[in-house]
């Protein structure tokens, strides 16, 4: 392919422009501003509750969207915080979570020895009324 016909490619895709949809959102702050600490891994869960990790403190919380009230699943001790990306990192739900799969899989970091090594450990998830919990 020549010179002449690159430059002519190129100035067509530099030339055609995309116009975005325009969309509006709506920013609304869930609960106070210390409502949660380091949050870390983030999913809206299938029981319409937000399901977030706090990286530092090892702990798995739900947040109700509408009022803001927090239900602590879980508090991991052995979950070690000592640099910017470690400590209680990913979060997966099951997608039968509600329907005869109750796991949640988290991902965190622990020391072995004064190292730091990750794992991946499955909990089983269990709720009562508003009040849910993770256990191994």
């Amino acid at each position: 392919m020549n010179l002449s016909k690159i430059f002519i490619i190129l100035f067509i895709f530099t030339s055609y422009t995309i116009n975005a949809q325009e969309e509006s959102f709506v920013m609304t702050q869930i609960g106070s501003n210390n409502l949660l600490n380091t949050p870390w891994d983030l999913h809206y869960g299938p029981d319409s509750y937000l399901w977030v990790t706090e990286r530092e403190n090892g702990v798995v919380v739900r947040v109700n969207p509408e009022t803001a009230v927090r239900d602590e699943l879980i508090n991991i001790t052995e979950v070690s915080s000592t640099a910017s990306q470690d400590g209680l990192l990913g979060m997966a739900l099951h997608n039968g979570l509600l329907t005869g799969n109750p796991y949640v899989y988290l991902s965190y970091t622990y020391l072995v020895s004064g190292q730091r090594v990750q794992k991946i450990v499955r909990y089983t998830y269990q709720v009562n009324g508003d009040d849910g919990t993770l256990s191994m």
